[in-house]
């Protein structure tokens, strides 16, 4: 094993050891999903859009969830990335763009604008928090810049559409850092839930 092989173990072991590496919540519950309009950050988004309004928005699901953790004093004490890990239950290693990973608090970004929340916000003690993300609908495949032995690209995400299709979609919440990864427990989406919520369509 590499000497700093060794010393980076060392450093997790030692880091667990004393509880320097916090614990992520494991008490996250799905509330509900759904169906809203958002509007495109990019040109591009807005071609991977297929369920597109004639205001040009597209539509999404809004996931709803809650903890009683505060995930951005967490981000801030411990200088973990966090995000929202998305994937379809029966398939957890097929890659797909369900969502950026963005967690909010209301219409607030907690990564983003982690330091204008705190002096915002003041949770009650034990009350659960309701944070959201956003869900894509539909995807087209995406391929990457690798290549096959044949020259074609390879694909980096598989194509989806929840409305033709709907799908479990399982989730759980990730905390990154140089050092470690720390991780919540997972809830999903029914895909009766979702089928029922895109009907508005």
């Amino acid at each position: 094993m590499k000497v700093l092989t060794k010393i980076y173990l060392l450093i997790i072991c030692t880091l667990f050891l004393f509880g320097c590496v916090p614990k992520y919540p494991q008490d996250v519950k799905f509330i509900k999903i759904k169906l809203v309009e958002v509007l495109p950050l990019t040109g591009k988004e807005l071609d991977y859009g297929r369920y597109v309004s004639q205001k040009g928005g597209i539509f999404r699901l809004k996931l709803m969830f809650t903890s009683k953790t505060d995930l951005w004093k967490l981000s801030e004490e411990v200088g973990y990335l966090l995000s929202l890990d998305s994937y379809f239950c029966e398939k957890p290693k097929l890659d797909v763009l369900l969502t950026r990973g963005s967690i909010y608090w209301k219409k607030h970004d907690i990564l983003v604008e982690n330091q204008e929340l705190n002096s915002k916000i003041e949770p009650k003690e034990n009350a659960n928090i309701t944070y959201s993300s956003y869900i894509g609908i539909y995807s087209p495949e995406v391929k990457g810049l690798k290549k096959n032995p044949d020259g074609t690209r390879q694909i980096m995400y598989s194509d989806y559409d929840l409305y033709e299709k709907p799908r479990d979609v399982c989730f759980v919440l990730e905390g990154r850092s140089m050092l470690s990864t720390i991780k919540s427990n997972i809830f999903k989406i029914d895909q009766n839930l979702i089928q029922e919520e895109l009907k508005q369509l």
